[in-house]
């Protein structure tokens, strides 16, 4: 390490940076960040106009139904989180966290999501979405421990800002999906509109890996990757005091609701067009919610913010579990507020529980997110196989009653299991 490198009291290495110099802030927090987000930004903006129209490709282009997608979704959910928790790892055995996180972007907006377009048969595209979640999975844990890093004492208004850009992405996508459905209707049937907007998906995921080669990295010291004292890190890792609050918080994955289930389930209401533009409307809010949600939580604690955001995905998913009939006049009123609900639970849980997992790290950031990426992972498959084969044999009520039931006993195990983290909040308690 060169001694221009900026040096920091957390034992961590700012490459490139001159040690006199104060760190760069936009909107408070330091430009990496900001650099961070925006590849978020584009990179989102890639993936959910992928996602908004993602089932009915699904449905009608691959010609499956609600189990297949299960499969579809479940399976590559699980692979990036697992991946996510072995970049973790590796990213503190390299101590170079920059290289994994663009080859992870890369991976997904140049290779993967573009050729789902191309090759539109179920195989293909069930192993190319396995690699685009590969990619995910592989900057996940290093892009989060960026961004913890970076943040210093501003966590939560690290990730609320970076997430609050990430879901402005995903806000662009499924309008700019809604775009390109417009101007291609007499052009293309619809199975080639859906594959044209899968393709040109390409463009904005390029722009985002170009923000990427102008973010700092961080290098961790010998003496902290643990190297040098293994025995002190190998307590440290595996010590059950921390590890089990990360556990538990994983396991509220398991009655997660996937955004591709709850647009299937509108799409059996409304045309494609509003589905995308509710999804749109879902991300808004997600976005206006979750920088406020991580300031929030640096004040009050985690805890009580990612409580009120699982009851108000328990409420969305009772919604969405009511037996509707077309033409109902409940339709178009109850569809939107189940997308709204899923926007305020998202914007509340997001931002806060990656905060709550780096509050549970101290040093090990990498390695922390890792085993909850991981977790996630593995809890993942049965959840959406089990929920995509309810609504296929049962139909979608049956599946959005079992998931709340289920919700509510993973709300109790949370509220019961879980001890607030934010040490500030704690001591002025």
């Amino acid at each position: 390490m060169s001694s221009s490198d900026e040096k920091r009291t957390d034992n961590t290495e700012i490459k490139g940076s001159s040690p006199t110099a104060k760190p760069r802030l936009i909107f408070g927090v330091s430009m990496t960040v900001v650099l961070i987000g925006l590849a978020a930004f584009f990179t989102d903006t890639s993936t959910e106009m992928i996602q908004a129209i993602f089932p009915q490709y699904v449905l009608v282009v691959l010609g499956q139904g609600p189990a297949i997608l299960g499969v579809i979704l479940g399976m590559t959910d699980a692979v990036s989180n697992i991946i996510k928790g072995l970049s973790g790892w590796l990213s503190e055995r390299m101590k170079q966290r920059k290289s994994l996180v663009i080859a992870g972007y890369s991976i997904s907006n140049i290779v993967a999501k573009p050729l789902m377009g191309v090759f539109p048969s179920t195989l293909p595209v069930f192993l190319l979405k396995i690699l685009d979640r590969v990619g995910k999975g592989v900057r996940a844990a290093p892009r989060d421990a960026l961004v913890a890093y970076h943040s210093k004492s501003k966590t939560g208004k690290a990730f609320g800002i970076y997430s609050a850009m990430d879901t402005m992405g995903a806000i662009a996508g499924p309008l700019l999906a809604s775009l390109l459905l417009l101007i291609t209707v007499s052009m293309f049937t619809l199975a080639m509109q859906l594959q044209f907007i899968i393709i040109f998906s390409l463009v904005p995921g390029i722009i985002a890996i170009l923000f990427l080669f102008f973010v700092q990295d961080v290098k961790q010291k010998k003496e902290e990757s643990g190297i040098a004292k293994p025995a002190e890190t190998k307590k440290e890792i595996v010590n059950w005091a921390k590890i089990k609050p990360i556990m538990v918080l994983a396991s509220i994955e398991f009655a997660s609701l996937n955004s591709g289930f709850l647009i299937t389930r509108a799409g059996e209401f409304l045309d494609l067009m509003i589905v995308t533009l509710l999804y749109a409307g879902y991300n808004i809010v997600y976005a206006i919610l979750s920088i406020k949600a991580g300031n929030v939580s640096d004040k009050i604690g985690r805890k009580k913010i990612i409580t009120i955001g699982l009851i108000l995905l328990l409420a969305a998913t009772i919604v969405m579990g009511l037996p509707f009939t077309n033409g109902s006049l409940l339709i178009p009123i109850l569809v939107p507020v189940a997308f709204v609900l899923f926007g305020l639970y998202n914007g509340f849980m997001d931002p806060t529980s990656k905060a709550m997992v780096s509050d549970l790290s101290e040093k090990k950031k990498g390695i922390t997110y890792g085993i909850y990426y991981f977790t996630v992972g593995l809890l993942s498959i049965p959840e959406s196989l089990l929920f995509g084969w309810l609504y296929e044999v049962y139909g979608a009520p049956v599946a959005f009653i079992y998931e709340a039931i289920v919700l509510v006993i993973c709300i109790v195990i949370f509220v019961v299991a879980v001890p607030e983290t934010l040490k500030n909040h704690e001591e002025k308690g």
